[in-house]
């Protein structure tokens, strides 16, 4: 699977959303990719990122004990692991607390925003 990670170097927390989505949309690799992600944020205590599956795409993840949400801008996202299954459309959040192993499968192309927090004492003592 290709995966691309940009950072978006004009991003501020002032920037138009719409716009932002615009132009991820326009980049040409779009449609040519089937995982592209951009970093909007990235922090000691948070990462912040916009990433669009292509229909089909699946992305398999373990994430460690940090709190990780997944909001869905468009399109809708499928989320299983060993315990759960659900359906993520257009303006839903999935948050996941602990030490869990997950798959999103991409049923249409889909953009959403995946919020990685930590605990700022926990980065600072590793």
């Amino acid at each position: 699977m290709n995966n691309i990670q940009t950072p978006i170097n004009d991003f501020s927390p002032c920037a138009g959303f719409p716009a932002l989505l615009a132009k991820f949309r326009n980049n040409h690799s779009w449609k040519e990719i089937e995982l592209k992600s951009v970093i909007l944020l990235k922090s000691p205590a948070k990462n912040i990122l916009l990433t669009a599956l292509n229909q089909g795409c699946e992305v398999t993840s373990f994430h460690q004990s940090n709190t990780i949400s997944f909001n869905i801008i468009e399109g809708c996202l499928k989320f299983k692991s060993s315990k759960n299954a659900v359906t993520l459309n257009s303006g839903e959040l999935l948050e996941l607390n602990g030490k869990i192993s997950y798959k999103l499968t991409a049923s249409e192309n889909t953009v959403f925003v995946t919020t990685i927090s930590r605990d700022p004492f926990r980065t600072m003592v590793n």
